[in-house]
């Protein structure tokens, strides 16, 4: 999620890991220091190790563009790692800052409690997390949430600022409280758009595989829909209000070398960065209906049925059999698109209008 969330979401943990200090687990140097008058320290090495794990955002090449998307939410996000990156933070704020406040073991604790609540929050959205490294590859994304959500996080901000200016611990309780509703309410939203785009699928006569419903950014209630049906990926539009609504979208091609680059040899750089991209993907790649050459992650638009190219790879005949692929990324188109994006989100956009899908 967004470095916001992710930081207060680490406080909150830290904050809560703090209730449970004691005395016994105090040194003389910090036995003044009760629990209450430790919890604005705690929030704030939860903050900074809730952050943390995000620092994969450095494991790049300038030769290969992919190497970055392979390592951002893969081993420092994982559980297994969350000891060793906590034990990471403690050493250096404790040398940096929390030596003056809190000992060692407190500090590691607040630490592993914002460490390990990040790769858990990222697991939470549809963009995949390594949360099982090592024992398992499988990117988890349970898609509950969105990447940036506001209702999610500004009464969370709201709470946990207040719980410091307060030395609250009943305040960190309702941020736990708010959070965890706030992610159950998404898995019953989850649940509905889940159900509403079965029903859209089956009324086109269609049996969908790999069909799955992603929140649009802001509240839980646009959903952007993507199945497969015998090699078109079908992307349509739920909202899920007091009734659902669906809205039918575009379609696409799934991606084949040998449909769409026959000319790539299978030894090539660029055909294995395709199976990179892939697994990236979970799978939803799809030839940009404006440039041939482009392979991309259908799986994120600005409008819920839309397929919009927010990111892909380039392709080119022109690169020799060691060369990689061109990664790229752009803005969603904004003007009439966010004005449609407002009526969806509102329910005003007719769902009567014809299909965008000319395969449908």
């Amino acid at each position: 999620m967004d470095p916001i969330s992710q930081g207060i979401v680490g406080a909150a943990a830290a904050g809560f890991t703090a209730k449970f200090f004691t005395p016994a687990q105090t040194s003389a140097q910090h036995a003044a220091a009760a629990p209450r008058q430790l919890l604005r320290h705690a929030l704030g090495l939860g903050a900074l190790a809730g952050l943390a794990p995000d620092l994969d955002v450095f494991i790049a090449s300038t030769t290969d563009p992919l190497l970055e998307l392979e390592y951002h939410r893969h081993f420092t996000h994982a559980l297994a790692f969350a000891p060793i990156g906590a034990l990471l933070c403690a050493g250096l704020l404790y040398f940096l800052y929390a030596r003056f406040k809190l000992n060692f073991r407190q500090t590691y604790w607040c630490c592993l409690a914002g460490f390990a609540s990040h790769g858990l929050l990222d697991s939470c959205t549809t963009y995949g997390t390594s949360l099982f490294w090592p024992f398992a590859d499988t990117r988890v994304a349970w898609g509950l949430i969105a990447i940036v959500d506001p209702l999610f996080t500004l009464p969370l901000v709201v709470l946990i600022i207040a719980a410091a200016w307060r030395k609250s611990s009943r305040l960190i309780a309702a941020a736990a409280v708010w959070g965890l509703l706030y992610l159950g309410f998404g898995g019953m939203q989850h649940y509905r758009a889940e159900t509403a785009a079965h029903a859209l699928a089956h009324s086109r006569g269609h049996t969908p595989e790999n069909l799955t419903v992603i929140p649009a950014p802001g509240p839980l209630l646009l959903w952007k829909s993507v199945y497969l049906y015998e090699d078109l990926y079908y992307v349509d539009g739920v909202r899920t209000g007091v009734r659902a609504r669906t809205w039918r979208g575009e379609c696409m091609e799934k991606f084949s070398v040998v449909r769409h680059a026959p000319w790539l040899a299978t030894t090539a750089q660029q055909y294995k960065d395709i199976a990179r991209f892939r697994r990236f993907a979970n799978g939803y790649i799809a030839p940009a209906k404006d440039d041939a050459e482009v392979v991309a992650d259908i799986r994120y638009s600005l409008l819920p049925h839309r397929a919009q190219t927010m990111w892909g790879i380039r392709l080119s005949p022109d690169k020799t059999a060691a060369e990689h692929v061109d990664y790229f990324h752009k803005h969603p188109d904004g003007g009439e698109a966010w004005e449609v994006f407002v009526a969806m989100l509102r329910g005003d956009l007719p769902t009567t209008s014809p299909p965008h899908c000319a395969l449908d």
